[in-house]
């Protein structure tokens, strides 16, 4: 199953990075640009201060493991929280 990792503050996630490539279940990590830059389109908020800095793509068993790698990167520390969701 495949899930996605969102975080909303930066942070130097690069142990986390090694461990998680390590394991086999990084498929892909991507770092956003400044939220300055961001365009945003549609009804909503355009105060709301949370936007996403980077996310990460991985390959695992089950949710509930998805979720274990969360907690991991919240170890980081990054600062907020982390969002984990389901690929279809």
């Amino acid at each position: 199953m495949q899930f996605m990792l969102m975080t909303y503050g930066e942070a130097d996630t690069e142990p986390f990075d090694r461990w998680l490539a390590e394991s086999g279940e990084l498929l892909d990590k991507r770092v956003l640009a400044d939220p300055v830059d961001t365009r945003r389109f549609g009804p909503g908020d355009p105060t709301a201060e949370e936007s996403v800095a980077a996310c990460w793509v991985v390959d695992c068993d089950s949710f509930d493991r998805a979720t274990e790698i969360a907690a991991r990167l919240l170890a980081s520390p990054v600062p907020g929280h982390v969002d984990v969701r389901p690929i279809q």
